[in-house]
């Protein structure tokens, strides 16, 4: 078996990686198909000798389908999946992950602000340890929120409690007086 650094893996296998994390800590990852994973099948027609034009014939016709089928230019690799709240509502984690010191493209920056601005977190990892620490983090905040909410229901029901306890005591106190 070869074990390979985080540093020496190339995007498709950090996504590996955290995807089999979230799975681990109980999270379903949902990976967004897009041109990068078309390199591989660019290998393999290199491979069988096929010529640079027929390559990026192949190539316009996947992207045509792809898009066909859904695809957005720009759109997270990834959608993480978890609990949100103690009602069971679920929330979602985008992910992108750049690795090698690559940046976000303008269409990517362009599809993280308008899923932003419609409420949700959008976040860009450096490589699959940066990205496991940041999906750790959103969904440990998660954690805390419904913590915090069980915490104040648990306060009020005190604050209830004592208010019915004082009541009483002073009816109790008022019927001693007036005998």
């Amino acid at each position: 078996m070869v074990v390979r650094k985080i540093k020496d893996m190339d995007e498709n296998q950090e996504q590996a990686l955290i995807v089999s994390w979230c799975l681990q800590n109980d999270l379903i990852p949902v990976a967004v198909p897009n041109g990068f994973n078309l390199g591989g099948s660019i290998q393999v027609m290199r491979m069988y000798g096929l010529p640079t034009s027929q390559i990026k014939t192949q190539n316009a016709i996947q992207m045509r389908l792809l898009k066909k089928e859904g695809l957005h230019v720009g759109f997270p690799d990834m959608m993480i999946f978890g609990r949100r709240n103690a009602y069971g509502n679920g929330d979602v984690l985008f992910l992108e992950n750049k690795v090698k010191n690559n940046k976000p493209s303008k269409y990517q920056i362009a599809c993280h602000e308008w899923l932003r601005s419609l409420g949700y977190t959008v976040e860009v990892s450096t490589d699959a340890k940066d990205a496991i620490q940041k999906i750790r983090n959103y969904f440990d905040e998660v954690v805390r929120q419904i913590e915090n909410e069980e915490y104040i229901k648990e306060r009020k029901k005190i604050a209830e409690q004592d208010k019915e306890n004082a009541k009483r005591k002073g009816d109790v106190r008022q019927n001693t007086c007036n005998k």
